[in-house]
């Protein structure tokens, strides 16, 4: 069994995953208690070993580990299911440029590729590789103001 103290540390939680840990650590933070994150560089380097290590440890100091441990198990999931998906902020790339309105709608269109991504597909079939890429045009328009703006991404 692995020991729950490792320097003067108390391990508070156990994780599979590394972002896990991340994000538990940065909510500990946000309380005022400094936290540390153990055994995550040899978890992301040998992944498949994170159940027998037993996972990413989250450690904070001796005094603070009731603390964190309260603060780790508090839900608020509950809280956020009462909050309606428009009564959110939107997204800085969902914003009016022109009037800094949020009232705006998207309209997503498939393009066509164009001749050089033909060539350069033919040119990774002819070596044996595939590039799946498509191109789309995001057109958004405000109903605030009326303007209208786009965007071409390639996926």
């Amino acid at each position: 069994m692995l020991t729950q103290r490792q320097s003067g540390l108390a391990v508070v939680a156990t994780f599979f995953y590394v972002y896990e840990a991340d994000i538990a650590k940065a909510l500990l933070e946000s309380y005022g208690l400094e936290a540390w994150i153990l055994d995550h560089q040899l978890i992301r380097q040998e992944w498949h070993l994170a159940g027998a290590l037993g996972g990413v440890k989250l450690a904070v100091a001796q005094e603070n580990a009731y603390r964190a441990r309260q603060i780790l198990e508090d839900d608020y999931s509950d809280a956020l299911e009462d909050i309606p998906e428009q009564q959110l902020p939107a997204h800085e790339e969902e914003r009016c440029p022109r009037c800094g309105s949020d009232a705006t709608s998207s309209v997503t269109r498939r393009r066509l590729p164009g001749p050089f991504q033909w060539l350069s597909s033919l040119f990774f079939l002819f070596f044996g590789v595939l590039v799946a890429r498509r191109r789309m045009r995001i057109a958004r328009s405000c109903a605030s103001c009326g303007h209208a703006w786009g965007e071409e991404v390639t996926r």
